[in-house]
């Protein structure tokens, strides 16, 4: 029987591990080309660590959504698992849009440098 304690041990259990593996990927994000890449990248391992979805409705219980994507489909539960995927879409499309108004803001807002003094020519 699962208890509350059991529960969020459970979740902060999950939650540091995942953490742990998002940091410890930093490195090799880095590493993947330009920074559009590695911003794609680290949103998508967001994504599948970090949503949770519902995986016990009648108790309230939730969980991380690829595990319960997975889990349903293993079990031939083809809706239950279709929301949790949806749910990493919509997460993701979130921090696409707010990666979207990271860069018009960017654009809008940005000062112009000075252009660098020409040097003198001596004669």
């Amino acid at each position: 029987m699962l208890t509350d304690f059991g529960y969020i041990a459970g979740w902060v259990a999950y939650l540091v591990a995942a953490l742990a593996l998002y940091a410890l990927m930093m490195p090799l994000f880095n590493c993947c080309g330009p920074r559009p890449v590695q911003l794609f990248l680290r949103s998508l391992l967001a994504v599948v660590l970090f949503t949770p979805a519902m995986s016990v409705p009648k108790d309230g219980l939730w969980a991380p959504a690829h595990i319960v994507a997975a889990y349903n489909w293993l079990q031939h539960d083809d809706n239950a698992a279709l929301q949790a995927g949806l749910l990493m879409l919509a997460a993701w499309c979130v921090i696409g849009l707010l990666f979207a108004l990271q860069v018009v803001l960017g654009k809008l807002f940005v000062t112009a440098k000075p252009a660098p003094a020409k040097p003198r020519r001596r004669t």
